[in-house]
């Protein structure tokens, strides 16, 4: 598995509501790692100004989502309000291993421009990096013939 260096601008979206496909995932995989938390955030890497994307309702729900902003190391929160960036205070990486899932092909990319790349980010908690990077364990966050797997750096 390949290591992901971060991109220009990187979009992370997590849901306020409960996730339900999240939920899933988290109790398929603690049959084989029963400490394990699990978040799932929406990925997208774009060359288009993050306002663009996250002003249209149909990449962005403020009822139901927040949205986070990496650029490098900094990392911004996305304040629907004044549609504008905001610092992050957080630690939005603290989990011990951060997975990117990629659909192979990248169909969700296309209305976001040339370049563009999107996801699924799982975050894992309460766990080793080691046991998580077990093959069954990533059997359970990607179908191999039909996505990729990513270790987020």
């Amino acid at each position: 598995m390949r290591e992901r260096t971060p991109r220009d601008v990187e979009i992370f979206i997590d849901t306020l509501i409960t996730n339900n496909e999240e939920r899933t995932v988290e109790q398929a995989a603690k049959k084989l790692l029963p400490s394990l938390t699990l978040k799932q955030l929406r990925y997208l890497s774009v060359s288009l100004d993050p306002k663009e994307v996250l002003s249209s309702v149909s990449q962005f729900n403020r009822n139901k989502e927040v949205a986070y902003i990496r650029r490098g190391e900094a990392i911004w929160m996305w304040d629907p309000e004044s549609k504008k960036e905001v610092p992050y205070t957080g630690s939005l990486f603290a989990s011990s291993l951060s997975l990117l899932r990629r659909d192979e092909p990248d169909t969700g990319a296309s209305s976001l421009g040339k370049g563009a790349e999107t996801g699924i980010c799982y975050m894992c908690y309460d766990v080793s990096p080691t046991e998580c990077m077990k093959r069954d364990v990533l059997d359970i966050f990607a179908n191999l013939h039909a996505s990729s797997l990513e270790v987020l750096l």
